[in-house]
């Protein structure tokens, strides 16, 4: 099971659990919702696939490897439990995600970039890709016309 917290380690949701300082043991809630309402009431969540942590969550973030304790509720996606021992911080996200995470996070303005410096070298590599499209295109054009 996971979850995510916000990267100081606190809870998304209350900002009042740390799960960064709870490594190693077990957090209890004693305020959690009855089963009835869901896997969405009060308690402590995490979700099978990482990926299903950002129901309540966002990045930047940080991810824990944590194990239910009462279950209470639960759907596909995620569950609510009485307790929940944190057992390590995971620090490689991209692989945890499966997506670039830290491209994520740190997103890139196209329109900020220098653009390089243009060549002859590339005006030649251009028209010759043009000659070339040209040269398929006339050459499919008149064989599809051909066949019409």
């Amino acid at each position: 099971m996971y979850k995510l917290t916000r990267p100081d380690g606190f809870d998304f949701y209350s900002g009042t659990i740390n799960y960064r300082d709870a490594i190693g043991t077990i957090i209890r809630v004693t305020d959690y919702d009855p089963s009835k309402m869901g896997p969405c009431g009060r308690g402590l969540h995490a979700s099978k696939n990482p990926n299903d942590c950002f129901i309540g969550a966002s990045i930047p973030c940080s991810a824990f490897r944590v194990k239910g304790i009462g279950r209470i509720a639960g759907d596909k996606y995620k569950s609510r439990y009485k307790g929940i021992e944190v057992i390590e911080e995971i620090m490689d996200l991209d692989s945890l995600l499966g997506w670039k995470y830290f491209e994520a996070i740190n997103p890139i303005n196209p329109l900020k970039i220098t653009p390089p410096l243009i060549t002859q070298k590339h005006i030649d590599l251009l028209n010759m890709w043009a000659s070339v499209r040209a040269s398929v295109g006339a050459s499919v054009g008149d064989s599809v016309w051909d066949s019409v």
